[in-house]
């Protein structure tokens, strides 16, 4: 399509050039009496710019169970488009709630084509679980409820410690007999062994039995209303 063309002088012209696509052409210039110059690439067509898109969370880093707002921006853009937003705005917010640690991503589209970005918003799951599920991060504030759950919880484990070595204990002591080949000496240490066991299975039951006696004694339930103490679950 030919440009329109307004002289200025005998060495300048004026040039408004009609609509064609990016890239470069070449000018040719002819005058009335029909001479005429080529310019290779002697003019380049710039096309639409392109968009940019700037996409940020805040706080980048959030708790199980909290939100972060996502904010975007753009520039050289028509629309944006995103799966966790229905706003199509070039500028907005949005607030989120991931389960787990999730990246976002937006896309926004314009004439002189379309650009993304994207941000991560990190979920830090629940602390792992502790002698006393308090005084840390994402854990409640520690109050005297969580003093029985402290002594709960090392009587537990000690329970547990001594339910383990038993078991080991009577497995050791029948081995012991089982291999002794009929001599004395092995079979009296399996025997040993098992009646050890024993006892200590014993001790500990006797000794969780008094401690819930003596907790149940001295502490008031309407003062306590997580009992049993055994089964404490602190507000």
């Amino acid at each position: 399509t030919p440009a329109t063309v307004n002289t200025i002088s005998s060495t300048e012209i004026e040039v408004t050039t009609p609509e064609h696509t990016a890239g470069a052409v070449n000018v040719v210039v002819t005058n009335p009496d029909g001479q005429s110059y080529t310019l290779p690439s002697g003019y380049t067509y710039v096309g639409p710019p392109a968009p940019t898109v700037s996409l940020t969370a805040d706080p980048s880093t959030i708790d199980e169970g909290d939100s972060s707002t996502l904010s975007w921006s753009s520039t050289n853009a028509d629309s944006c488009s995103a799966p966790w937003t229905t706003s199509t705005v070039t500028s907005d917010n949005q607030d989120v709630s991931p389960a787990t640690t999730t990246y976002y991503t937006i896309t926004c589209t314009g004439p002189g084509g379309s650009n993304t970005d994207s941000v991560e918003v990190a979920v830090i799951g629940p602390p792992p679980p502790g002698l006393v599920p308090c005084g840390r991060p994402g854990t409640p504030d520690c109050q005297l409820c969580h003093f029985f759950v402290l002594a709960k919880n090392i009587i537990n484990n000690m329970l547990k410690m001594v339910l383990i070595m038993a078991t080991l204990f009577i497995i050791f002591g029948g081995i012991m007999i089982l291999t002794g080949g009929g001599s004395p000496e092995p079979v009296t240490k399996g025997k040993k062994a098992i009646l050890f066991a024993v006892i200590g299975i014993v001790v500990a039951l006797v000794a969780w039995i008094i401690i819930n006696s003596v907790m149940v004694f001295l502490a008031d339930p309407s003062a306590f209303p997580w009992w049993p103490w055994h089964q404490i679950k602190c507000p």
